[in-house]
């Protein structure tokens, strides 16, 4: 097992040739893959293929990363539910045994075979069930991706894609529209914009050549596209990228929200304790986070809530530790957003740990 651990510094570039793991093990603020900003926690691995990258964009963290073999990745099947992103990042939970079968990451060594650390990342990825479909269903999703990331240079038909999956036209756009909240034309186009993303801020290829290498008859045609979808040429784009500006606002923001989330719940108290104005400190949360205040607040009382029911604490006391006025809010809160009551989510760990 090659195993990595590192602690990034910000704005820094870690670009992965293989299949790897990352676990972030500690910290907390925002990083960058595929030009997209997740805000970020300690607790969550995510899986990256060839050619993605992972950069810190604000916060402090440290990432343990695991590399798999491109033959064992390509042996399993199902190993492409991790490594090809149909929306977001593959990730999985692995502080909580529930989602990792009978494998800690935290503990791994060295020695640990991949094997055994895919196929447990696998069954953990489908206990998660993020899309909530029937295994059929999934793999048509993932066959539908799999059609688009090899043909996505040519112009890309519903029928063609049904026909080369062996499924109805009725069944790829209603599983497309459906789970994805797209359509074949929509995904072909954004894998397209990816490949162009990359080759602008990896490469030192002309305009030109990226625009044949990607299909397009013209460069001009290439240029309308690009700034269609980015509001940039590629020149802007390409030096964008490089640009290393820190905003130090967001890291006090993120200190403030961990420090006062259980009974601070508007905006307006840390725009107030920073000198800002709402929507400057709602902007800066939106452009280096890549998310919003009450996504990120709610998380940070989810992640408290999961930990506490963890340690068999009780729904009552956890639910005045949080800063709600009854159990039942809690309860409502939980189940909103996790599917389950805290009762369940509680109860179905005694079995599983």
């Amino acid at each position: 097992m090659k195993f990595q651990e590192l602690a990034p510094d910000r704005y820094s570039t870690i670009r992965f040739d293989d299949y790897v793991l990352v676990v972030l093990s500690k910290g907390a603020g925002a990083f960058q893959v595929d030009f997209k900003n997740y805000n970020y926690s300690s607790g969550v691995g995510f899986f990256f293929s060839p050619g993605q990258y992972f950069k810190l964009i604000s916060g402090d963290i440290h990432v343990r990363i695991y590399t798999f073999t491109g033959d064992l990745v390509s042996q399993r099947r199902d190993s492409r539910f991790l490594f090809k992103h149909l929306v977001s990042l593959g990730h999985i939970n692995v502080t909580n045994t529930r989602y990792i079968g009978h494998l800690d990451i935290q503990a791994i060594q060295i020695k640990e075979s991949d094997d055994s650390l895919l196929d447990n990342s696998i069954e953990s990825w489908l206990a998660l069930n993020p899309f909530r479909v029937s295994m059929n269903e999934l793999n048509i999703l993932f066959d539908i991706k799999e059609v688009v990331d090899t043909n996505f240079r040519n112009q890309l038909s519903v029928s063609d894609v049904a026909k080369q999956i062996g499924e109805s036209i009725y069944t790829v756009k209603g599983l497309t529209k459906k789970k994805l909240e797209s359509t074949v034309y929509q995904i072909s186009q954004q894998k397209r914009l990816l490949e162009a993303k990359r080759q602008v801020a990896f490469t030192g290829n002309s305009t030109k050549e990226i625009s044949y290498d990607l299909g397009f008859g013209h460069t001009s045609h290439f240029n309308k596209f690009f700034k269609t979808y980015t509001s940039q040429t590629p020149g802007e784009f390409r030096l964008a990228f490089d640009f290393k500006a820190e905003d130090s606002d967001v890291l006090e923001f993120m200190r403030l929200l961990e420090a006062n989330y259980k009974d601070e719940r508007f905006l307006g108290f840390y725009a107030n304790k920073m000198n800002l104005t709402e929507k400057t400190l709602s902007r800066k949360i939106k452009k280096n986070l890549g998310t919003g205040f009450h996504e990120l607040l709610r998380n940070q009382i989810l992640k408290e809530a999961e930990a506490l029911l963890l340690e068999s604490t009780s729904v009552t006391d956890i639910a005045y530790h949080l800063g709600f006025k009854e159990p039942n809010h809690f309860s409502s809160f939980f189940k909103r957003y996790k599917g389950i009551t805290p009762l369940i989510f509680q109860t179905s760990q005694m079995y599983t740990l």
